[in-house]
């Protein structure tokens, strides 16, 4: 149409369709910013929305909210590992864990083994949440029946109770890991 400008749209990332394929249902681009759209995510199935600018988001009850709490990068990486099939997550670097009780800040490298051994083992951590029901209320883990989620307690060394660590665990075998109380999660290969 002449003298209507359109936006630019951001390249399709790697693990991405675009959803023409999704059927009459799926609106690309209705409710969203220019040169917001809607795509498929070929490893979850969901859709998420590809910003002009190449950032992925996800649309909630609040609006449009960063993927994984900003943390795009890592799991972008973290889902390209998991596709290719490498070895068991048991180390994460870089991880930042405040305890809410304290405000201390914990920063450095953490150790999943013996809570993947626990869970593996069919063991439990003495809190009520562990090994309970994760809801997924967020939106922030691939949209799946309830129930599907389990949520188990990663202690955090020198913080008293359960802490904000957690690994959450679906019937399907995937696995999540949370250093901040659910609001970033970093799949990992079990």
């Amino acid at each position: 149409a002449k003298g209507v400008a359109t936006a630019e749209r951001a390249a399709l990332p790697a693990g991405y369709r675009e959803g023409s394929s999704a059927g009459s249902g799926f609106a690309e681009t209705a409710g969203l910013p220019d040169g917001y759209r809607r795509v498929i995510n070929t490893k979850t199935g969901n859709t998420e929305v590809l910003a002009a600018d190449g950032k992925l988001y996800l649309e909630t009850g609040n609006g449009l909210q960063p993927k994984a709490g900003g943390n795009l990068a890592g799991l972008v990486e973290a889902e390209k590992s998991i596709a290719a099939g490498k070895e068991p997550t048991r180390f994460i670097d870089g991880v930042t864990v405040v305890d809410k009780k304290t405000g201390n800040v914990l920063q450095g490298t953490v150790d999943l083994g013996p809570t993947l051994d626990r869970i593996k083992s069919g063991g439990s951590y003495p809190h009520k949440n562990d090994g309970s029901i994760f809801q997924n209320r967020a939106g922030d883990l691939p949209v799946k029946p309830a129930g599907y989620y389990t949520e188990y307690v990663h202690p955090t060394p020198g913080v008293t109770g359960p802490g904000a660590q957690r690994i959450v665990v679906g019937k399907g075998g995937e696995m999540y890991y949370t250093a901040d109380h659910y609001k970033t999660f970093i799949p990992i290969n079990n």
